[in-house]
């Protein structure tokens, strides 16, 4: 049902967030390996559950246009992302930026709380 998906996607989108963090304390390739095995594990739980509730909640009809709407700003988002990760990650070294890329993930997780409230009460 959508409360165990938003709680799987929730788990998920935590192990994602905690990734980077750890990436500062790995000194070895094979924590590396371990840190990617957590993170593709976090990605199995979180995308797919979160698919799962876009896709129950688009308007019918506009199937094709709230798709096309998320693909695009999840897109320019990533790219964004990518230009700003490289200036940190040139300013300040690259251990500010998993600390700052774990904080925006957090923040995001704590974001999907409203979003979910706002659910609860559209319905």
């Amino acid at each position: 049902g959508e409360k165990d998906d938003f709680w799987f996607m929730v788990t998920g989108s935590l192990f994602i967030a905690l990734v980077p963090m750890f990436y500062i304390l790995s000194s070895q390739v094979w924590h590396i390996y371990l840190l990617q095995i957590f993170y593709g594990l976090g990605s199995a739980m979180a995308f797919p559950t979160y698919m799962g509730i876009f896709t129950r909640h688009i308007d019918r009809f506009h199937e094709g246009y709230e798709w096309s709407v998320h693909d695009t700003t999840t897109g320019l988002a990533m790219g964004t992302a990518a230009i700003f990760s490289g200036i940190v990650a040139e300013r300040w070294g690259f251990d500010r930026l998993f600390l700052l890329t774990s904080f925006l993930t957090l923040l995001g997780v704590f974001f999907l709380f409203t979003i979910y409230r706002f659910l609860i009460r559209s319905r």
